[in-house]
């Protein structure tokens, strides 16, 4: 444990499509707060539409840190994002203002606010090997090295499993593992907003997809082919963009791509939950039980109480 805490940080947490920027926004005004963004494709320039990135309205009326931090072509890692962090935080709380950290990524999340040591950059030489094996002789690989990191990990998405490979190789401890025992480097209350019921969820997941491809999702693939040609392996993991790429090449019917998107976006909100669950400090909120007034209510006392 620290032996002297860098202040109070606000987190609101939740899965895809919960509702976090809107509620933000509103918790933002009620507490003097700046919001940083704890998500791993915000970081990327010109991949707007298809991370629900917040608006430049939203970003005119609250100021928002760790957003746009590197172009699409660049490796970006927790690693990277928690140096970020760190400096948008104390630089948010240095000014007298209150640091909102809002996302949900789980990892990005604790890399900002907890004791966690990354382990180095990823041996050159080794990684070369680990990218030429299969995907299926590479999560057996996992599977054998470490069996607890293999279950707690998307093993359809070959980056994640090449990443948990060399951690494992290296002796790393999984951020999400041995919660007790873990400490945090400021006083945190930690909000999740998620409706308790699932299929609700789901419906705003679908809802939020249709929105994104009308407002120009498939515009915004195109022209980042066209600026930036291939993406990196990081801003390729993004959910969506590979799908409608292959859309743009004739690879993929749109109907195809669509359905994709949406099992895809709601097995990450499953994920997501399920990581939040875990977490000690996680007080939940519903949304979908209370009006607007009610729920930010309740989060701005929750979030003014001070530390856990």
């Amino acid at each position: 444990m620290p032996a002297e805490r860098r202040g109070r940080v606000g987190v609101l947490a939740g899965p895809t499509a919960s509702g976090k920027t809107e509620i933000s926004l509103r918790l933002a005004e009620r507490l003097g707060a700046e919001v940083v963004m704890a998500d791993a494709f915000c970081v990327y320039r010109g991949m707007d539409i298809g991370t629900a990135k917040p608006t430049r309205e939203a970003r005119a009326q609250v100021p928002h840190h760790c957003l746009d931090i590197v172009d699409p072509v660049e490796e970006f890692s927790a690693a990277d994002f928690q140096n970020h962090a760190r400096t948008a935080l104390a630089d948010v709380q240095h000014r007298g203002r209150f640091p909102l950290l809002v996302g949900g990524s789980g990892l990005y999340l604790r890399a900002a606010t907890d004791d966690i040591e990354f382990g180095g950059r990823p041996d050159a030489a080794r990684r070369v090997e680990l990218e030429a094996m299969p995907a299926g002789d590479l999560v057996g690989l996992l599977e054998r090295l470490a069996p607890d990191r293999a279950a707690r990990t998307d093993l359809a998405n070959p980056r994640r499993v090449l990443r948990q490979v060399e951690q494992a190789l290296d002796g790393v401890t999984p951020p999400d593992a041995a919660w007790s025992g873990r400490s945090s480097d400021f006083d945190v209350r930690f909000a999740v907003v998620a409706p308790a019921d699932r299929s609700l969820l789901y419906q705003r997941i679908d809802t939020r997809i249709d929105t994104m491809l009308a407002s120009g999702w498939l515009d915004e693939v195109a022209h980042l082919g066209r600026e930036y040609g291939e993406l990196s392996k990081t801003a390729r993991a993004a959910i969506g963009y590979a799908e409608l790429h292959l859309v743009l090449r004739g690879e993929m019917e749109m109907s195809e791509a669509i359905e994709c998107v949406r099992r895809r976006t709601r097995a990450f909100a499953r994920r997501q939950l399920t990581w939040f669950r875990r977490e000690p400090r996680a007080h939940w909120f519903d949304p979908e039980a209370e009006c607007d007034a009610d729920v930010t209510d309740r989060l701005t006392e929750f979030l003014s109480e001070g530390g856990t």
